[in-house]
């Protein structure tokens, strides 16, 4: 039945006295419309309150149930919601607003409104509704490494044993049941060391990285060479393959280092990598390194590519591009992966290269259906040789003059250490420099041996930018038995371990228990140790540059200094002994027999952790619309539009899980609860009601009918689609006198089918300069039930081929496609679409006008 707005003799006459609109009376038998409005409107958030506080609608919601009252609850909560719901219905409550705005609106009139209107969230955010703590205990840990080693954490190896412990102290577990499960985590496998003679291993044998490269996701063992870096990790290779390790904070391994790392591997933009809770252990530097040579690549050659993918040492010329922290090269002759430059380190790219065409050479190393992903080695801008080597090619070059540019990682007072991400290098002057950790800087001069590492002693130094940030990476915690092997065999890089201070005038030693090699922390800044601290058990952070020719220290440049939380007889492990403090967190569910960590296949799911805490500064998120996007950004840093992830955080109401997609503008955003309709209302004699016939009528001319444009490929257009007065939406890739290639749809609002019976979509198309080309060959009209802003990520039904006519593309003269049935989508809800291509055989111009979505009846009408 239809809801009418009725306007009375008197009240419409107070709204037209009121509007300064001359009153005509309609039911004269001798008028004639003169009014006649056609008008598309999206509800703003004024107007949903407008329409909950609205008289008339309050009066409709009562009279529904004047005891409970439940449809005037309804009712007033579309205010603060901004969104219609089955209790509170838009057809029936919209007239209301329509008739107080448009009260001198004649019979005939029509108003295609679009609105929000409720959907239900993602069924598996109800399994997220209740959850509980688990925080595991000194006992727990005790546990899991008996009475080989005191440690108070977990490691790769040993994250296993967590369902084991929550069966053992969670009595009484429901199937379906969550524990958010904190504890304390260490990527470092603890040395037991002492105790009795172990029987002696067989050789250890490694997976071939490129079998786990080929292989499925899954637990492998690897052992390779560092070849090249960025950033949020490495890749390593071993000769059979490559693979990526990603650590999603900077890396503290240099080109030539020799590592094993151990995880469950996964895939990740066409590739599997190591994910950053895998285990790196750092076991020497290769005797000798040298960059493969490149191959030269068109952005032809890199669609080839794409298509049959494999990590590749290229050299490629593009125009350079940034946006905030996006680093792209757009590359002729690409048609669907243009070039994106992954977590390029500090340095790399000068402002100056900005807009530029650029030659860089690095490694393809990943892929999506927009973007093919660069792992850097060297720029320069293009046509010329880049005036910079990597500061691998010095560690691992003969002592000659060098020209290197990078980041200052650490500083003390007779100099600094720059990294480039390919290596660290000292830069030394008994005078020191005026830089700080963040310059980007020059130096120019010639290497020397020193310490067992490299050094510039007295170079020419220059500042290209100061006030930059440099993030230090995770340390390397040294036991007393890797001090000792540190002067055995040095490298540079981050590390950490304890000992007591002795400070005798300028020198300043640190002695560790187990070993007789003491670190010594090179030519200390005023004021960086504390003197209180003399004596003292102290904790050591710094870069180890070397060490002496006695092989009695290991010298350290510091980054900070602190007293130490350990007892003086601990064995240097991570985290201290002691206080247990939680680093990480993950979530379980039981099954009905057993705890397993919980998955889903709709969407990610991220644990807001201890250490988010902890940089956030609170035990809860207080606003997290503005806290999680930045959190999900830094933990899925290669998110495509329509990615989901369902975080889970502590709130003021407790635990809580809240979705989030990754819009088309490249943010996250919560999931909204709602999504758009249109619906026609119109005037008869009778008052406005809801037309639930006519789900979309409109001209285009100069009104987009609240279609949305989605690009899936534009090269270098700025756009296909565009709406117009004179000929409606209009498309073409025609631009300076030639064809471009491309791919663009217009996409409906969502149309409502659950009450329809034999809906029937309609619309007058002209078009020309196909070159004598079957439109349907570039034109294409379809339909989705599954849509969820990205076109390249649903189900499409094609209904080309359902229409009857299209113009010949001669003239310019509109042609009616004929009636395409829609009865097979009625009981649901779907959104039409026009989707344009184009190549370079043809890039016609598309109009598209008088488009209408109605049930078969209304065409009759």
């Amino acid at each position: 039945m239809k809801k009418y707005i009725y306007l009375s003799s008197i009240a419409l006459a107070g709204l037209l006295s009121a509007c300064n609109d001359e009153y005509v009376d309609k039911f004269d038998i001798d008028y004639n419309p003169t009014d006649v409005k056609s008008i598309n409107l999206t509800l703003s958030p004024s107007d949903y309150a407008s329409i909950a506080s609205n008289a008339t609608n309050q009066e409709i919601a009562l009279a529904k149930d004047p005891e409970t009252q439940v449809f005037v609850e309804a009712l007033n909560a579309v205010k603060n919601n901004k969104y219609f719901t089955e209790n509170a219905p838009a057809d029936e409550y919209i007239p209301a607003l329509l008739a107080g705005r448009y009260p001198n609106a004649d019979l005939g009139s029509k108003f295609n409104v679009t609105y929000n209107v409720y959907q239900e969230p993602s069924a598996y955010l109800n399994e997220l509704s209740y959850i509980a703590d688990y925080s595991l205990t000194k006992e727990d840990y005790k546990s899991v490494w008996g009475t080989k080693v005191e440690a108070n954490f977990l490691t790769p190896s040993t994250t296993d044993k967590i369902p084991a412990i929550l069966s053992a102290n969670v009595k009484d577990a429901q199937n379906g049941d969550m524990l958010l499960v904190n504890y304390a985590y260490s990527a470092t496998e603890p040395s037991i060391g002492g105790g009795t003679v172990e029987p002696v291993e067989p050789a250890k044998v490694y997976d071939k990285i490129g079998d786990v490269a080929a292989a499925a996701a899954g637990e492998h063992e690897v052992k390779g060479e560092v070849i090249a870096t960025n950033a949020r990790g490495f890749l390593m290779s071993d000769g059979t393959g490559t693979i990526m390790v990603y650590q999603n904070t900077t890396s503290n391994y240099s080109v030539g280092d020799s590592v094993i790392v151990k995880g469950t591997t996964s895939k990740y933009s066409g590739f599997m990598q190591f994910p950053k809770e895998a285990t790196i252990t750092r076991t020497g530097r290769a005797a000798t390194f040298t960059y493969p040579t490149p191959t030269t690549m068109t952005g032809a050659d890199i669609e080839a590519w794409a298509a049959k993918a494999e990590i590749k040492y290229v050299k490629v010329t593009g125009k350079y591009t940034q946006s905030g922290t996006y680093y792209n090269l757009a590359i002729d002759g690409t048609t669907a992966h243009a070039g994106s430059i992954q977590y390029p380190v500090a340095g790399l790219f000068t402002e100056e290269m900005k807009d530029k065409d650029v030659d860089i050479t690095g490694y393809l190393c990943g892929y999506s259906s927009k973007y093919a992903y660069f792992m850097v080695t060297s720029v320069a801008e293009a046509g010329t040789t880049d005036a910079f080597v990597p500061v691998s090619n010095v560690l691992y070059g003969a002592n000659e003059e060098y020209n290197i540019r990078g980041v200052v990682a650490a500083k003390y007072a007779r100099g600094f250490l720059l990294t480039d991400g390919t290596g660290n290098v000292l830069v030394y002057k008994s005078g020191g420099y005026e830089v700080n950790v963040g310059d980007e800087v020059t130096v120019k001069g010639k290497s020397s041996d020193y310490a067992g590492l490299k050094q510039f002693s007295s170079p020419t130094v220059e500042v290209l930018k100061t006030g930059g940030k440099f993030t230090l990476p995770a340390a390397q915690e040294l036991s007393a038995e890797d001090v000792a092997a540190y002067v055995e065999a040095p490298y540079c890089a981050l590390v950490k371990y304890t000992g007591t201070l002795n400070i005798s005038g300028s020198y300043y030693n640190v002695v560790i228990d187990g070993t007789t090699v003491q670190g010594s922390l090179a030519y200390v800044l005023t004021d960086a140790v504390p003197a209180d601290l003399n004596g003292k058990k102290i904790t050591v952070t710094g870069y180890a540059i070397g060490q002496t020719s006695s092989k009695k220290y290991l010298n350290t440049m510091i980054t900070s200094v602190e007293e130490a939380t350990t007892s003086a007889s601990a064995k240097m492990l991570a985290p201290a002994q002691g206080e247990v403090a939680n680093t990480d967190a993950a979530l379980y569910t039981f099954n009905g027999t057993a705890w397993a960590p919980y998955t889903n296949d709709n969407a990610n799911i991220a644990v807001f952790g201890p250490q988010d805490y902890e940089a956030l500064g609170s035990n809860v998120v207080t606003a997290p619309e503005y806290v999680l996007p930045i959190f999900l950004e830094k933990k899925y840093p290669y998110a495509e539009a329509g990615t989901k992830a369902a975080v889970i955080y502590k709130s003021s109401k407790g635990l809580t899980a809240t979705e989030f997609t990754f819009n088309n503008l490249y943010a996250w955003e919560e999931t909204p609860l709602f999504t758009t309709e249109t619906t026609t209302f119109s005037v008869d004699k009778d008052g406005i009601s809801a037309n639930l016939s006519i789900y979309i009528s409109d001209t285009f001319l100069g009104t987009t009918g609240g279609f949305t444009v989605q690009d899936v490929t534009l090269n270098g257009l700025t756009y296909v689609w565009s709406n117009t007065a004179a000929y409606g939406w209009k498309a073409t890739a025609y631009v300076n006198k030639t064809n471009c290639e491309s791919e663009s749809w217009i996409v409906s609002p969502a149309l409502n089918f659950k009450k329809a019976k034999q809906p029937i979509l309609t619309f007058e198309e002209a078009h020309k300069y196909l070159n004598g080309a079957d439109p349907t060959v570039y034109f294409g009209i379809l339909i989705s039930t599954d849509y969820k802003d990205d076109v390249t990520k649903c189900t499409w039904t094609d209904l080309t081929a359902d229409a009857q006519n299209w113009s010949d593309g001669s003239t310019w003269d509109y042609v009616n496609v004929g009636q395409i049935d829609l009865s097979k989508f009625v009981g649901g809800k779907a959104v039409v679409a026009i989707r344009y291509k184009s190549d370079a055989a043809a890039a016609a111009t598309l109009e598209i006008k008088n488009f209408k979505v109605v049930e078969a009846s209304a065409l009759t009408e």
